[in-house]
């Protein structure tokens, strides 16, 4: 069963997600997550973007931060507001 964007106890009124599975806690205004996307137990900042098959786990996401396609963030990774991660940079996992 997929939440709905009220289950994930949005404190912003205005994000959008393409992903199939999105179990954050909190999402600011603006966000938005890219299809395929996974972000579970997690904030993701005002206006951030997260790339399409990102998978964020127990992480804290920056306002206006940028996490490219295919990185996976986990395990209380902490990303500064305005950092721009490129697809594929940062990987907790030998998969592809």
């Amino acid at each position: 069963m997929r939440p709905s964007p009220a289950a994930a106890r949005s404190v912003g009124t205005s994000w959008s997600a393409r992903a199939p599975w999105s179990t954050a806690r909190w999402f600011l205004d603006g966000a938005v997550t890219g299809a395929g996307a996974l972000v579970t137990r997690s904030v993701i900042g005002a206006n951030a973007r997260i790339g399409d098959g990102a998978v964020i786990t127990d992480a804290v996401i920056g306002d206006d931060a940028v996490i490219g396609a295919r990185c996976e963030l986990i395990s209380g990774v902490r990303v500064w507001p305005g950092v721009e991660l490129p697809p594929g940079a940062v990987r907790f996992s030998a998969e592809g």
